[in-house]
């Protein structure tokens, strides 16, 4: 990441962000506090320090997928004025998924641009991205999708019927940025505003 000169929390400011509730979730006490040691550091109070800030999310948590969405990272975050964080930067692991959603959404409004690295819809993406087409989401979120060569492979890869209709609808939007061979994946990336 990069470092900006100021990275004080305002801890009045973040009390307000965890008190604030997706509608029917709530967490209890203890959640609570385990997500403000989360999120309570020096990265989450330094991320407005940046004109944008990047939420990279999406495929990998491991092998090549992971490390296409650590180059995404990469890319975002030498931008001028930039930096990208990913949920893994505050500690949020699978392990972690009662705390997940709050968790997601608060960086979610600490963004202001969210790239969403998709190779496939083997995973959790379908509820993310529908997630990420709520008003105050969509207009700052991007995908980035791997098309493969055969219809099969598509098919296979991309089997969720919820993904692809929100796929679709970001895709309307001009919101996906597409590849089909690694090579072509930094430029993909690099259309992200």
């Amino acid at each position: 990441m990069n470092t900006p000169d100021d990275d004080e929390i305002d801890e009045d400011e973040l009390a307000e962000e965890l008190a604030g509730e997706i509608p029917d979730f709530k967490i209890s006490p203890e959640e609570h506090a385990r997500l403000k040691n989360k999120l309570f550091t020096s990265d989450f109070g330094r991320l407005k320090r940046f004109d944008e800030r990047y939420l990279v999310c999406g495929s990998g948590s491991n092998g090549d997928a992971a490390t296409r969405r650590d180059t995404a990272y990469d890319i975002l975050d030498s931008r001028d004025d930039a930096t990208a964080f990913k949920l893994e930067d505050f500690g949020f692991t699978g392990e972690d998924m009662d705390l997940w959603w709050r968790g997601f959404d608060i960086l979610c409004g600490r963004a202001t641009k969210i790239a969403v690295v998709i190779e496939d819809f083997h995973g959790g993406y379908a509820s993310e991205m529908a997630y990420l087409w709520r008003d105050e989401y969509r207009a700052r979120t991007w995908l980035v999708t791997r098309i493969y060569d055969d219809e099969a492979t598509m098919r296979e890869q991309y089997d969720d019927p919820m993904a692809r209709s929100c796929s679709i609808a970001f895709a309307r939007e001009g919101r996906v940025f597409e590849w089909d061979d690694p090579s072509a994946f930094r430029e993909a990336v690099e259309r992200i505003p």
